[in-house]
């Protein structure tokens, strides 16, 4: 137990990038699911993966998106992923990030 007396858990980040149209449904799969702690969402710019994109996105060179960051208990990953894909649907890139400490300041 650190000294401030915290208890240490294995937090992970789970990064989700999505189309806009998906937005709404992102976010209500998110409010149900118990588990998680905290998320945030921020628009960005995907570049690369020219099979991915439109053809006006090939033009431009990069495709609108929403990132969505997810922060939960490590062993509650599996299921967040099982419900984005039975919700949201299939195709969404995502990564996961072990936490060495999160907290408030």
């Amino acid at each position: 137990m650190p000294p401030d007396g915290r208890v240490l858990r294995v937090i992970s980040r789970v990064t989700i990038d999505i189309v806009p149209s998906l937005e709404e449904d992102m976010i209500d799969c998110l409010l149900a699911f118990d588990q998680l702690i905290r998320f945030s969402s921020y628009e960005i710019r995907r570049h690369g993966d020219s099979g991915a994109l439109s053809a006006l996105e090939k033009v431009t060179g990069r495709a609108r998106a929403l990132r969505f960051d997810v922060l939960l208990e490590a062993q509650f990953v599996d299921t967040l992923l099982s419900d984005v894909r039975t919700t949201v649907g299939l195709g969404a890139p995502y990564s996961i990030t072990n936490l060495l400490d999160h907290g408030v300041l």
